[in-house]
């Protein structure tokens, strides 16, 4: 969650930090129901996040956007076969 509070407050915008900080608590509940499912739920994120952050670095914003947008499908996929 770190993560996604990092990268949304780099667009600098009050508003959006207030807006993400609800929805990271409402995925903080979520999580918690799927991690009683399944452990090791996070663990596969740090790799997606970690190269997120190197495109960004790297200047490849729409590289960066692609695989934050597919990872977040993803999540929703799995949470919904944890958790349905």
């Amino acid at each position: 969650q770190e993560f996604h509070r990092a990268v949304v407050a780099t667009a600098g915008s009050e508003l959006l930090n207030e807006q993400m900080e609800r929805l990271l608590a409402r995925m903080r509940l979520v999580f918690l129901q799927a991690e009683r499912h399944d452990p090791g739920f996070h663990g596969g994120f740090v790799p997606v996040n970690r190269s997120i952050v190197t495109r960004l670095q790297a200047g490849d914003r729409e590289g960066a956007a692609t695989l934050l947008r597919a990872s977040l499908l993803e999540t929703s996929a799995s949470l919904s076969s944890l958790i349905g």
